[in-house]
């Protein structure tokens, strides 16, 4: 997000993993700026090329139309789990968790259907939020899988709700210990 911007040609996503000394550009990350504005403009972008868990740092090249660069701060994400993934129809969809009940884990599948925010978040029975599973962008055409580790809840009943930016679901589930 950007409050304003002058002469703003575009963003470069660069990665570098734990392991890596250096920034790389990830293909195909360029986002097209807004030029000059004085209004707040708003960017997304995905990594979809990240094949191994770890953790990885990203930042921000920012061109000007003159050729100028400035770097963003680094930001670190931690990837606990891959996997390939599931192809979904292009709809907003929450499933019942599985197993249900369950001890001590459960996993939860969505899809959206368009490229909006989403999170996914777990509530005990007085609507206390106890647990985050998914807080970011998800894309429409795939299942997205969040597990919930129930080893630090007591025993009862639950609820996870999926919300988007247009749409929300919310389900039970039934942690027995």
């Amino acid at each position: 997000t950007t409050i304003s911007e002058i002469n703003n040609y575009g963003f470069y996503v660069e990665r570098r993993a734990e392991s890596e000394e250096q920034f790389t550009e990830i293909p195909n990350s360029f986002v097209q700026g807004a030029g000059t504005t004085l209004e707040p403009q708003y960017y997304s972008f995905i990594d979809n090329t990240i094949t191994e868990n770890g953790l990885y740092h990203y930042r921000l090249r920012q061109v000007d139309n003159d050729g100028l660069t400035h770097y963003s701060q680094p930001v670190s994400i931690n990837v606990t789990a891959l996997s390939v993934r599931e192809l979904a129809p292009i709809e907003f969809r929450v499933h019942q968790n599985y197993p249900n009940p369950f001890n001590p884990t459960t996993t939860i599948k969505f899809s959206v259907e368009k490229v909006e925010h989403a999170a996914v978040v777990v509530y005990n029975v007085l609507g206390q939020e106890v647990a985050r599973l998914f807080d970011g962008i998800a894309e429409p055409g795939y299942y997205y899988k969040v597990q919930l580790n129930g080893s630090s809840l007591g025993s009862g009943l639950y609820f996870y709700r999926v919300i988007t930016d247009s749409k929300s679901d919310l389900k039970k589930m039934l942690l027995i210990k």
